[in-house]
């Protein structure tokens, strides 16, 4: 005995509707958990991409968030004030995410008081392993240190490549370039404790 058109159309409907309630569920059970440990992992990255800082306060003036925004080209996700353990500024987290060769590259760039890159911290990426990851090796990611806002449009021309991953070496590099053109934002409109 065949099963009638109705019977399979309502058999996928439901079938699809059980899905859809338990992505949901699972969602929900999930998303605090998910965002936490996104959270987690921001933090270690802006400590590690500014040593010496103790804590960061996001920028939150819609003003320059979205001057910076349009600076970068979409680029920037977040810049954060830095301060060290007696609570005095002494930089800026600059969370920026390129696109690379397998989706966004997130990651931090820690500049210094006086635009100097401090470090860059590689928070997540989706390279390929073994050529693209390459980009978050602790040898390729030193070579930005101490590079400088005013100057590193001309840095970024002498930037070692990692061979094979240009894609993923061209989302680092427009990072670090975005994170030049955020610090001149922020020092041109202040917004930190202690800039005064």
């Amino acid at each position: 005995m065949g099963s009638s058109p109705v019977r399979l159309v309502l058999a996928v409907v439901v079938a699809c509707v059980a899905s859809a309630a338990g992505l949901s569920l699972t969602y929900a059970a999930t998303a605090e958990r998910i965002a936490e440990q996104e959270r987690i992992a921001r933090d270690r990255s802006l400590e590690a991409a500014l040593p010496g800082s103790a804590s960061f306060e996001e920028i939150d003036d819609e003003d320059v968030v979205d001057e910076g925004a349009e600076l970068t080209e979409d680029v920037l996700v977040a810049a954060y004030c830095a301060y060290d353990e007696g609570g005095e500024h002494i930089g800026w987290g600059v969370h920026v995410a390129p696109r690379g060769y397998g989706g966004a590259i997130q990651m931090v760039v820690g500049l210094e008081g006086d635009g100097e890159v401090a470090g860059v911290s590689i928070i997540s990426m989706q390279e390929t392993p073994g050529l693209g990851t390459r980009i978050g090796e602790e040898s390729f990611l030193a070579q930005f240190t101490s590079w400088t806002s005013a100057t590193i449009e001309e840095d970024a021309k002498g930037l070692d490549a990692v061979s094979g991953a240009t894609k993923s070496y061209n989302g680092v590099r427009k990072g670090l370039l975005a994170a030049g053109h955020v610090y001149e934002l922020l020092e041109s409109e202040g917004g930190c404790a202690d800039d005064e």
